[in-house]
């Protein structure tokens, strides 16, 4: 009797786990972009070169648009036409000034905070103006640990990521990446944490004393995005799961989207073995860690829109391809449309009507395009 009711549950189980209803991206609606701004390349009236300004763009409610220069060591200021009124910032370490400026926000009341890496210092600018403000140093957490993604600013202080001490001679196949709230003091406030599973990474020897680090094949990455609602949007690229947490840690909503996993062939892992030299192919092959994602991540990324719309990045087919295909997902987790953007553009805002992107070429530019939606 009983055998016969485990067999009646593995087959229950069986038919359950067939009767998955995923949800097909085909055929969705398209939202059409069209580009209406470039800057950053010289050959705009600003005649501006930029260097590194990969997430450092952010879009006040005025539409003024503001791009960080990791290798100017400011912040560039910008009409909604593309044109320059200001520049903030210069290179040291005193009062408004960076050493490696890593991350600019938008704040509630539209003060403009930047982070800078090395000191771990958040300096705010005034709404409009942006004259130098204050600023502070983000503390460590309880392990130690520094301040590593600049998230976004809240009502309440500012979205950090802690991560687990990284050690470089091992296998780290369980290190946990937390989202934390800093208070307007630097201190880490108790009450929001919400942790996601950091990249697993291997360590493989190579004999005679070298070794390689780097990450598993088809690794999953987590994400941490603020909304326009000051909550905090968080998942991993396993699947589309998204957890929307307010700022005193309380679970505010979920965005889900079941799709069928991609199972990894045997094409996709000679792809990825290309990137190895010839003598690192058959001890990263044989490395334990190597198999174990048996599906392609669900996504790449994903930025929320000022209308709590998530854009998700879909994994890239071919490493030829020139576009990449974008799902929009609304807050009752419905995709209700795609939009293509080149393979060379990073999305950084979505708001206004606008998708604003870093295209990285030979310089990286700012390309800001014009949404029309069907």
């Amino acid at each position: 009797m009983l055998a016969a009711g485990l067999a009646f549950s593995l087959l229950f189980a069986a038919c359950s786990q067939e009767a998955v209803d995923y949800v097909s991206l085909d055929n969705l609606p398209r939202f059409h972009l069209t580009e209406i701004l470039s800057l950053g390349d010289g050959t705009d009236p600003n005649g501006v070169f930029f260097g590194d300004i990969e997430d450092l763009v952010a879009v006040d409610r005025a539409g003024r648009i503001l791009v960080g220069d990791s290798q100017e060591y400011g912040i560039y200021v910008f009409s909604a036409s593309g044109e320059m009124l200001a520049k903030i910032g210069s290179e040291g370490e005193g009062p408004g000034e960076f050493s490696s400026i890593g991350a600019i926000r938008i704040g509630p009341a539209d003060t403009l905070f930047a982070f800078d890496y090395y000191p771990d210092r958040i300096t705010a600018f005034e709404p409009g103006s942006y004259r130098y403000a204050y600023d502070f140093t983000v503390a460590d957490d309880s392990a130690g640990n520094g301040p590593g993604e600049f998230i976004g600013a809240v009502p309440s202080g500012f979205l950090f990521t802690f991560d687990d001490p990284f050690d470089p001679g091992a296998d780290q196949p369980d290190r946990i990446l937390r989202a934390r709230l800093v208070d307007w003091k630097g201190r880490i406030v108790d009450g929001l944490e919400v942790q996601l599973a950091a990249p697993k990474r291997m360590h493989v020897p190579l004999g005679n004393s070298v070794s390689l680090f780097s990450r598993v094949p088809f690794n999953r990455t987590p994400v941490f995005r603020r909304g326009p609602d000051g909550l905090l949007y968080s998942g991993t690229t396993d699947s589309i799961s998204i957890a929307i947490s307010a700022a005193d840690g309380s679970l505010q909503g979920n965005i889900s989207v079941r799709l069928e996993p991609a199972p990894v062939t045997g094409d996709d892992i000679r792809a990825y073995m290309e990137r190895y030299e010839a003598d690192e192919v058959d001890p990263v092959r044989s490395h334990p860690l190597f198999d174990v994602h048996k599906t392609k991540p669900a996504y790449s990324t994903f930025v929320v829109d000022d209308i709590r719309r998530v854009w998700l990045q879909m994994p890239q087919g071919d490493a030829d391809s020139t576009s990449v295909r974008w799902i929009l997902v609304d807050s009752d987790s419905r995709p209700i449309g795609d939009a293509m953007l080149p393979a060379s553009a990073t999305l950084e805002a979505v708001t206004g009507g606008r998708a604003y992107t870093v295209h990285d070429a030979d310089v990286q530019t700012l390309v800001v395009y014009e949404i029309t939606e069907p």
